[in-house]
């Protein structure tokens, strides 16, 4: 019996190993296929492009400055509605409101814009801070990707990476019981691996967002980041 326990821990604990080393395998395969190690050249990046919800389209203006600090601007009709993080807390400007005084987001809210505020993918912090399950595999239009969960304080989050391409092609954000499903299409722009064509849904809305032109180490003043 004792020699059947042991047999079944040190085979265990291979398993465990293995699903670790694989684990680290594909996040280090995301940040190869992602060009990560060229982020450290990057010191601002601006992204226009538009997007389109419920018939409408809008443009959309996105601005980057290491190490976390971002500034979204969509403008509709004359307004503009800016969500930004500051490198601390994140911030949203809304006039079709009827309120232009800056609100500050929930604590989750802000987590969120805190991952979408670097250029680095979450995961290789994720891993490193062991927030990461390797939970399998999923076909997603045919093709097989791996499945990785992330529990991030009251976030929870799953990454479908695609196996061929190492590079992540759905992400879903369980918020109060509703799945938020995000799809990637990936392309190069100005030397940058992004995200070429997004698609958002939850429930009946989905909202496209399609970037269009990225610039690289612009001057981008401090002040666009400060409320």
């Amino acid at each position: 019996m004792k020699k059947t326990t042991l047999t079944f821990l040190f085979l265990t604990s291979c398993a465990l190993i293995t699903n670790a080393q694989t684990l680290e395998e594909i996040v280090n395969k995301q940040s190869q296929a992602l060009k990560e190690n060229k982020y450290n050249e990057i010191q601002t990046l601006k992204i226009t492009g538009s997007m389109s919800q419920s018939g409408l389209t809008m443009t959309m203006t996105t601005y980057y400055k290491a190490p976390d600090k971002s500034r979204v601007v969509i403008s509709f009709n004359g307004q503009d509605i800016i969500q930004l993080y500051d490198g601390n807390k994140g911030y949203l400007i809304n006039p079709m409101t009827g309120n232009n005084n800056p609100q500050e987001l929930p604590a989750e809210q802000a987590a969120n814009m805190k991952n979408n505020s670097t250029f680095k993918s979450p995961l290789s912090r994720y891993f490193h801070e062991k927030k990461l399950t390797l939970e399998g595999t999923e076909n997603l239009d045919d093709k097989p990707a791996f499945k990785i969960k992330v529990v991030d304080g009251g976030n929870t989050f799953y990454y479908y990476i695609d196996k061929s391409t190492w590079l992540p092609v759905k992400i879903t954000a369980v918020s109060q019981g509703i799945n938020i499903d995000t799809y990637q299409e990936w392309a190069e722009m100005s030397g940058v691996i992004l995200p070429k064509v997004t698609r958002t849904s939850a429930g009946n809305i989905e909202i496209v967002i399609n970037l269009e032109k990225a610039e690289v180490n612009i001057p981008l003043d401090d002040s666009l980041f400060k409320i």
